[in-house]
């Protein structure tokens, strides 16, 4: 597949690719079970071969390409999504319908919440990005982000995203609830399923009746930490935010401080829990 295949009758790797498919139908009536191909690697490998002939012949008809290189084709996109569901499905290699539909819903979710840098332009939020910096090296902020702020016009941006974000909140309640034992602090994370607002619709039709539904106080954090975040890669910080040893501490840090100003934690027992 390293030469490039056309349309021509006289092409000896089309006509190879023909005699190929003609051997696969015979071994498939083969009576011998040993040394067979499994019956979804033969089916793969048809399948596969008969979709290069049809390739080759539909982009050099109606294309007009004079040829093709077919090994320019390849599933690692394909591969990476499956990789995906694996991996969010308690790395299942089978994973069922059910947890195909959710996985794919969770990551479109992502991709509502893209982030815009001055240098690379939008990209979206890989769930599976990670870091193997110590989460708990403190990271001093330097001047140059002091003066960071946020104003009713950077949310009023943002206002389409909420059910996003409100979604993404959930889940940090979910994590939370798990490892708070100070009930007052519980009480802070979780809020009403019941209660009719229009930021949790997207929640709501996810909802089967597991999921935790975060307070005001939570999806606040969460959205202070996507508009820092988009902040950060602006024409005026995201050079100096790229030197930065520890980005995510930083995030953490300018955010902390902006809701200690405006007053977000000045629940006693909250503000306890988030020191420990």
């Amino acid at each position: 597949m390293a030469e490039p295949i056309t349309d021509s009758l006289n092409d000896i790797k089309k006509e190879f690719l023909k005699e190929f498919i003609a051997w696969l139908d015979k071994y498939e009536k083969m009576n011998s079970n040993n040394g067979r191909f499994s019956r979804e690697t033969h089916s793969a490998l048809r399948q596969t071969s008969k979709a290069f002939l049809s390739v080759t012949e539909y982009c050099c008809n109606n294309l007009n390409i004079s040829y093709l290189l077919l090994g320019k084709i390849q599933t690692d996109k394909l591969e990476s999504r499956f990789g995906q569901y694996r991996s969010m499905s308690s790395d299942q290699y089978h994973i069922s319908i059910r947890q195909f539909y959710e996985t794919e819903n969770k990551l479109l979710i992502s991709r509502e919440l893209k982030l815009i840098s001055h240098t690379s332009g939008s990209f979206d939020i890989d769930l599976f990005d990670n870091s193997d910096q110590d989460e708990n090296s403190v990271e001093i902020i330097d001047d140059f982000f002091q003066d960071i702020e946020l104003s009713n016009s950077d949310i009023d941006k943002v206002a389409d995203s909420l059910p996003v974000v409100t979604y993404f909140a959930g889940y940090c309640s979910h994590s939370a609830n798990k490892n708070v034992k100070c009930y007052k602090c519980r009480k802070k994370l979780l809020f009403d399923k019941e209660m009719d607002v229009d930021n949790f619709k997207l929640i709501k039709s996810c909802d089967r009746g597991g999921l935790l539904y975060p307070s005001e106080f939570v999806t606040n954090i969460v959205l202070h930490i996507y508009i820092v975040t988009q902040k950060l890669i602006i024409e005026k910080y995201e050079l100096q935010f790229l030197k930065v040893q520890n980005q995510r501490n930083l995030v953490m840090k300018l955010v902390e401080e902006l809701l200690m100003t405006c007053g977000t934690f000045q629940c006693v027992a909250v503000d306890i829990s988030l020191k420990k």
